[in-house]
């Protein structure tokens, strides 16, 4: 069983959860309480954690101090602190790429850093402790989280195609194992994709099936992906012609009105290339065939 509970969105839950008032973690941090913005984040505020896990602080302030961990008296819990300015907040919301894109674009675009993207989820889905009152978008742009899902998305599909392509060619000199587990890969990008476009944007890898698991409970698993992944959970067992699905699944969730026949690829080793608005199946022989590319107008995620 993986762990996959709903987000903790009030203090009143926090205390009754984890046993803890926001006192005794405050009590041990270095803030303004007149002017600085604390949110617990996290594994334990996603719904994930467990009795072993951090308590995660992301403090937005004026006055940015060095990063610092703390164990909480009578727990076996720490407190991992980040301090961010106001300003680098705003500049990181202001570096995710601007939306719509079009498969033209795809080449050029740059996502958004790691960094950012992860400061930007602590910040838009952390629990605020501090006037708590306030929403947490007060600094930024109202559809900063649909650029943060996107912007997710976006280096998710850019990675699992650099990765298929990969596979492909270690596939086509003889490294058989190693083009299996390099399409494990690709397969690991498109289900984080997946679940960072309806919603998931918490960017580590270690939650993987744990969101997966939650949007199935949600209701939002349009294509089924956990169910194709009840069996087993080990990627590299996978067919080449199951992971061609699930990407070009994920490029239609990305995509609106993408209209396409599924072509499998028929023999090990096919591939598929999106470049210039066009897609391109490659068989092993190398013979390209063109494919008719979905529709250029995007999906705003909500």
């Amino acid at each position: 069983m993986f762990p996959s509970t709903p987000r903790l969105t009030s203090i009143a839950q926090f205390e009754t959860t984890f046993g803890l008032y926001p006192v005794q973690i405050l009590s041990l941090l270095d803030y303004r309480c007149d002017c600085d913005d604390v949110f617990f984040t996290g594994s334990i505020i996603e719904g994930f954690g467990n009795r072993l896990s951090d308590i995660d602080v992301l403090i937005v302030t004026d006055h940015p101090r060095s990063h610092i961990i703390k164990l909480i008296p009578g727990t076996t819990r720490w407190v991992d602190v980040v301090y961010i300015s106001r300003e680098k907040l705003v500049a990181f919301s202001d570096s995710l790429p601007d939306l719509p894109l079009g498969f033209s674009d795809w080449e050029k675009a740059r996502p958004a850093s790691f960094q950012a993207l992860e400061m930007l989820h602590d910040y838009t889905h952390g629990l605020r402790v501090t006037n708590p009152w306030q929403s947490n978008s007060t600094l930024l742009h109202d559809d900063v989280k649909s650029k943060i899902a996107r912007s997710w998305a976006l280096s998710n599909i850019i990675s699992a195609r650099a990765r298929w392509h990969d596979a492909s060619g270690a596939y086509l000199d003889g490294h058989y194992m190693q083009s299996q587990y390099i399409r494990s890969i690709c397969l690991g990008h498109c289900i984080d994709a997946y679940t960072g476009l309806l919603g998931e944007t918490d960017i580590n890898v270690k939650w993987r099936w744990s969101k997966l698991e939650r949007i199935s409970r949600e209701g939002k698993d349009i294509f089924q992906l956990r169910d194709k992944f009840t069996k087993s959970r080990d990627l590299e067992s996978f067919s080449w012609s199951e992971v061609a699905s699930i990407f070009f699944d994920v490029i239609t969730l990305f995509v609106e009105n993408a209209q396409y026949s599924y072509i499998t690829p028929q023999s090990e080793g096919n591939r598929f290339e999106i470049t210039n608005n066009r897609w391109v199946l490659v068989d092993v022989n190398g013979f390209s065939h063109e494919v008719p590319a979905p529709a250029q107008q995007l999906n705003q995620v909500k």
